[in-house]
């Protein structure tokens, strides 16, 4: 019994097997969809911002949540052909809690 199901396919009644993506699908996905580099550099500078508690710090914080709130203009306006969505908005988030520890920070010293 034990043998039959390891042979037993996933494919279901119904269900065709298609060749699997030629390298040129591949290639033509890639050249529509870049990554926005705004948004990975956003994504850095906001994580920078949390994990450096001093003035660095904010100041990663700051050109973070800047870049973070183009890159996310900018993608926008793509219309699909840029992404990187996600890592823009981990930017923003990450900038604004680098801006909370840093106040927190501060605030504890007086």
């Amino acid at each position: 019994m034990g043998l039959m199901m390891l042979c037993i396919s996933p494919i279901q009644a119904g269900q065709f097997i298609t060749d699997p993506p030629t390298k040129t699908a591949v290639v033509k996905k890639a050249e529509k969809e870049k990554l926005s580099g705004l948004a990975v550099a956003g994504m850095i500078l906001g994580i920078i911002g949390i994990a450096s508690w001093t003035w660095i710090g904010l100041l990663c914080a700051t050109v973070g949540l800047i870049l973070s709130a183009v890159a996310m203009r900018k993608i926008r306006k793509a219309e699909g052909k840029l992404r990187g969505r996600g890592m823009a908005i981990t930017g923003l988030v990450s900038a604004l809690v680098g801006f909370a520890v840093f106040i927190a920070l501060v605030a504890s010293r007086f």
